[in-house]
């Protein structure tokens, strides 16, 4: 369903005041009253569009931005997991320049632990469809799917969080070769731990015939 002009605009003002509210006093401390202050907006707008309150407005600001990253990546062709020759993480370093206020305010020291339940759960479940779509047919990791989705989570979210603080001084396409080097050394030591029970599991039972 189209989303009337109106209602993106009215929308955008309230996500931008709470950006600016949380870089200034963090989240925590911020109320409605200073989201629809600063939006020029009222109380009673702002609950027509995000009833449940601030965290509301916030968990969706962030699952929006990951359906945006998500829908911009493409799946895995080759060995090395890569997209058209290019790390898949080099979406999301990409679009934490280009969003580095967003960033700040919701991964940063100022923003909310408790909302990032919510975020972290719709991730992690794309990431595992990523995850899944890299690993070959027949091949099993020896550690669950979900581990790999948390940690991956974790771990962008800590490294994006430390490039920007450190003011890009590494281009979005180093920090995501690096990334992308640690995310398939692992893969590829999960998926040959995997191969390595496997053969054993064969040599045993070849013995044990021979036996």
């Amino acid at each position: 369903m189209k989303i009337d002009r109106r209602v993106k605009r009215t929308r955008k003002l309230l996500r931008d005041a709470l950006l600016e509210l949380i870089l200034e006093k963090g989240y925590q401390a911020v109320t409605v009253r200073d989201i629809t202050d600063r939006a020029n907006l009222g109380r009673a707008t702002f609950y027509l569009h995000y009833p449940h309150g601030k965290d509301e407005l916030l968990l969706v600001m962030m699952e929006e931005t990951m359906q945006d990253i998500i829908q911009q990546l493409g799946q895995p062709v080759d060995e090395n997991f890569m997209v058209d020759g290019t790390p898949p993480s080099l979406i999301a370093f990409e679009h934490a320049k280009e969003n580095a206020a967003f960033y700040r305010a919701v991964v940063g020291a100022d923003g909310l632990a408790g909302v990032m339940h919510g975020y972290r759960q719709s991730t992690t479940e794309q990431l595992r469809k990523q995850i899944e779509a890299m690993i070959p047919p027949g091949v099993e990791p020896v550690v669950p799917l979900d581990f790999i989705a948390h940690f991956l989570f974790g771990a962008l979210n800590a490294v994006i969080v430390w490039w920007l603080e450190n003011e890009n001084a590494i281009s979005a396409e180093e920090m995501a070769l690096r990334f992308h080097q640690i995310l398939t050394d692992g893969m590829r030591a999960l998926m040959k731990s995997q191969d390595a029970d496997c053969g054993d599991s064969g040599d045993e039972r070849e013995q044990q015939h021979r036996d």
